[in-house]
């Protein structure tokens, strides 16, 4: 698994606009004081996105480049939002059993201009014992 997610929280409106804009199809919405999974309740309204589910971690850079050019070209950002980059991949197995790649300054640079934080994990396959 090598995974992105967008999960941004903040005014509604400007949510709406920015998935609109950017044809997002949304993984999960919610609304601000909506209870989460163990209870705790949302913040802001906000909602999560797939910006990649790839077989590589070479092929999941390229659509985080691609995600950042959409954003540049549709003239998004999400200054003001709680905006995050969740990448997840997965470690372990005989296809990936360690994981290795690199944003470039001048990726890192694009994306904090956007106003999005980059969040990494890593997560142990659930291969046979």
């Amino acid at each position: 698994m090598n995974l992105v997610l967008l999960r941004v929280e903040g005014d509604q409106a400007r949510l709406d606009e920015i998935a609109e804009r950017l044809d997002l199809h949304l993984d999960q919405r919610w609304t601000q004081g909506e209870a989460d999974r163990r209870g705790a309740r949302f913040r802001g309204s906000g909602y999560s996105a797939t910006i990649a589910d790839s077989q590589t971690p070479a092929e999941m850079i390229k659509h985080i480049r691609e995600f950042v050019m959409l954003c540049r070209s549709t003239s998004t950002d999400f200054v003001g939002l709680r905006a995050e980059l969740s990448v997840g991949v997965t470690v372990g197995d005989e296809t990936q059993y360690a994981v290795a790649f690199e944003l470039a300054p001048s990726d890192l640079a694009e994306i904090g201009a956007l106003g999005i934080t980059l969040a990494f994990a890593a997560y142990p396959s659930a291969g046979e014992e």
